[in-house]
């Protein structure tokens, strides 16, 4: 119930998004919020939250791309925008607040052998796990690598294919 005000709140803010920055910070948080939503529906964890990395990697090189290309503006707010978003959120918490209470005698018990981290670090999982770390950490190092032999921001790049 929170979490569908919660999205509604943050699609009301990306249609008021006026630049890259806003636009971004928004589609992640309606995101996170449909994660969530996902996350309480489904009772796994798992999909969302490959769900959520997946599109936020995605955003993150198209919000890098987008920033180097665009000019460095300033960030002005309307009265009425900064009204209707602040006036929104406090409904929201309001409602939050001030909402049917739910008791700790209703809410779901985890017993630590169903915990998510105990199965995630379990033994048989664990090879497994240090080679997706070693890998990630491989890729960090050749981007890294890469990026230093250009020696240049993705502007740079742009415009060098641009005229070429």
């Amino acid at each position: 119930m929170y979490i569908t005000s919660f999205m509604m709140t943050t699609s009301l803010l990306l249609v008021m998004a006026l630049s890259p920055f806003n636009l971004m910070l928004t589609t992640i948080l309606q995101t996170f919020f449909v994660a969530l939503m996902m996350k309480s529906l489904l009772n796994s964890a798992w999909f969302p939250m490959i769900l959520f990395l997946i599109f936020v990697g995605g955003l993150m090189i198209m919000f890098v791309y987008i920033t180097s290309l665009s000019s460095n503006e300033l960030h002005t707010y309307n009265k009425y925008t900064l009204f209707l978003i602040t006036s929104a959120l406090s409904l929201t918490l309001i409602y939050f607040y001030l909402g049917p209470s739910e008791s700790s005698e209703e809410l779901p018990q985890i017993s630590p052998l169903k915990s998510i981290m105990t199965k995630m670090y379990s033994s048989p999982i664990t090879p497994i796990l240090g080679i997706l770390m070693s890998y990630l950490l491989l890729v960090l190092l050749i981007a890294v690598y890469i990026v230093f032999i250009k020696k240049g921001s993705l502007r740079g790049a742009a415009l060098n294919y641009a005229s070429g």
